[in-house]
């Protein structure tokens, strides 16, 4: 529902726009794609919303994975065939990073090659892979380490020199190493496993149940502060804060009365298919 919001908004706006003299026909069969969230199968250039890309990519993923783990033979095959997809995938991910995409271009000239589905899988299946194979760590020393592979992926992809157009931080070394780095975090976090009621914990979860809405509404809720801060005389940084806090509170919001009640509804449908079946 909050993706429907998002696209419907940016038609608005365009409708807007063109009313105006500006704005962009957009072709019915866009919108269809958009709505339907099949512009990930079909045309993951044909996104309305900025970052929708992403959703797309997700969704390919998503349609995937049961055939990854569940069609993957008998339990104790499918972590041999999980890796394997893994691997494979992460060669792709290679061959995107060093052969793909073009270092002596912009990554704007070449938008369409890094959100292909492809060039996004592996980081999708490494997250299976720790999900699978990785247990929270039961003792001290190992919840330290998690802790320590957190601070040292975290330092890694800050302070890792780049400069330049942004195709640098996409291609060759420096995508690997930013890559790994991002997996760092995800792996020492789940080794570390804080403590439901810490303060960590109550930080993280906040921002992975908005993490979503986080993503999609941020775009959207820029817009209007920008406009907002050219009349008032507001500087930069100033509207920047306010449309985070904007995106924030919007961002719980959502996920309280959208994103959970669907769920909720989702889970219960579920139940009751599975009753039937049995």
């Amino acid at each position: 529902p909050l993706f429907w919001a998002s696209v419907t908004f940016v038609l608005i706006l365009n409708e807007i726009a063109k009313y105006r003299g500006g704005g962009a026909d957009i072709d019915s069969w866009v919108i269809f794609l958009n709505y339907t969230l099949l512009f990930g199968f079909l045309d993951h250039a044909a996104t309305l919303s900025v970052g929708a890309w992403s959703i797309g990519n997700e969704m390919v993923f998503y349609a995937l994975f049961p055939f990854v783990f569940f069609l993957g033979g008998r339990w104790e095959m499918r972590g041999s065939f999980l890796g394997a997809v893994t691997l494979a995938s992460v060669g792709l991910y290679v061959c995107f990073a060093y052969f793909f995409l073009d270092d002596r271009m912009g990554l704007s000239d070449q938008f369409d090659i890094y959100t292909h589905p492809l060039n996004q899988l592996a980081l999708f299946m490494l997250g299976c892979c720790v999900g699978f194979a990785v247990r929270p760590a039961s003792t001290k020393h190992g919840k330290i380490a998690g802790g320590l592979l957190v601070v040292a992926g975290a330092l890694t992809f800050v302070l890792y020199p780049a400069d330049g157009d942004r195709i640098a931080l996409v291609t060759d070394g420096a995508r690997v190493t930013l890559s790994l780095s991002v997996v760092a975090i995800v792996l020492g976090t789940y080794l570390a496993d804080p403590l439901p009621r810490s303060s960590i914990a109550e930080v993280l979860g906040f921002f992975g149940r908005g993490c979503y809405s986080i993503y999609l509404l941020h775009p959207i809720v820029a817009i209007p502060w920008v406009w907002a801060s050219g009349k008032l005389g507001l500087a930069p940084v100033t509207c920047y804060v306010l449309a985070a806090i904007t995106t924030l509170i919007l961002s719980w919001a959502s996920f309280r009365f959208v994103e959970l009640p669907m769920m909720n509804h989702g889970s219960a449908l579920s139940r009751f298919l599975k009753k039937k079946v049995s």
